[in-house]
């Protein structure tokens, strides 16, 4: 069966490479021919040569082409004598007595034709992504989750583009560690750092298309990223603010942010201190735990001492 579909995608695949490129009416004529090859070859179905047609159609690069796949999806044989008169292609579709396009095969076709532009693009501001989002937009946003996850994957894209970094979409799509995507941003923008919220909002967003080949999102060593370039910046309010939403999930990053901020000299917030200790007294590795009780013995001293000089 295979093999004779694949007569069809070359048929398709033909016309969708034409030079000039084909004319609405052109392609009715191909979806004639698509109809009429089918006499011969029965075993594929009506459904399948219409996603075959429809996705050459989206894959083309044509807005006119995008709207005519719009007019395929909407077409309703009840519409027939009325649509058929005004395109040619869905008069091909009246003739042959084409029912409604299940959702399942939209859904199927446009998927098909993201996966396409995403890996066909050659950074996050290619213009393919554009007609990825064109292509989206046949559907409605509460369609299937993967859809809602190709969405995502062109959302987190234009932050990335926001961010200023250069890099292949199918790249980021197949990444399964965003540690160096994060440090990436950083050395592009050394103050992206503080845009922590919207980094792991972006990276999450991301996440969607393969999540089943990937572990849980761990937040941590991404923030651990962020929070390193916050104190090479010397912003220990933010490095601070990191820290907080670090210590919300108690982690081993959590413990090193945090001690490096007790031990950075120009650091003065003494009761931040305090907190930041018992934190890592609580947490840090067995062998740092000596340490971390005499740092917090000495910070405890100290804040009783400033408070006294009040």
């Amino acid at each position: 069966v295979k093999a004779m579909e694949d007569l069809f995608v070359q048929l398709t695949r033909r016309a969708e490479g034409k030079k000039p490129r084909l004319s609405p009416r052109e392609w009715s004529e191909v979806l004639q021919d698509v109809f009429e090859l089918r006499r011969f070859i029965p075993v594929v179905s009506v459904h399948l040569c219409l996603e075959i047609f429809c996705e050459s159609l989206l894959s083309s690069e044509v807005d006119e082409n995008i709207n005519l796949v719009r007019d395929i999806f909407d077409y309703k044989p009840a519409d027939a004598l009325f649509k058929a008169t005004k395109s040619a292609t869905l008069y091909v579709l009246s003739v042959h007595k084409i029912g409604n396009v299940p959702l399942a095969s939209k859904e199927k076709i446009v998927s098909k034709t993201c996966e396409y532009y995403l890996d066909s693009s050659k950074d996050v501001d290619d213009t393919h992504l554009e007609l990825a989002k064109r292509c989206l937009g046949l559907m409605p946003e509460a369609a299937s989750e993967h859809l809602r996850a190709y969405r995502d994957m062109l959302t987190a894209l234009d932050m990335l583009a926001e961010f200023g970094v250069s890099i292949l979409p199918i790249v980021v799509r197949h990444m399964t560690h965003y540690v160096p995507l994060v440090q990436k941003i950083l050395h592009v923008d050394p103050t992206a750092y503080k845009s922590a919220r919207k980094i792991i909002r972006m990276i999450k967003l991301l996440g969607g298309l393969e999540r089943s080949k990937r572990p849980p999102l761990d937040e941590a060593p991404i923030l651990f990223a962020v929070a390193e370039y916050a104190l090479k910046a010397l912003d220990f309010d933010y490095c601070l603010s990191i820290c907080d939403l670090m210590m919300e999930k108690p982690s081993r990053e959590a413990c090193q942010v945090s001690l490096r901020l007790i031990n950075s000299q120009d650091f003065a917030d003494h009761a931040a201190k305090v907190r930041l200790t018992s934190f890592c007294v609580n947490y840090c590795d067995e062998r740092d735990i000596e340490d971390m009780l005499m740092q917090r013995i000495n910070w405890v001293d100290e804040a009783g001492t400033a408070a006294g000089t009040y």
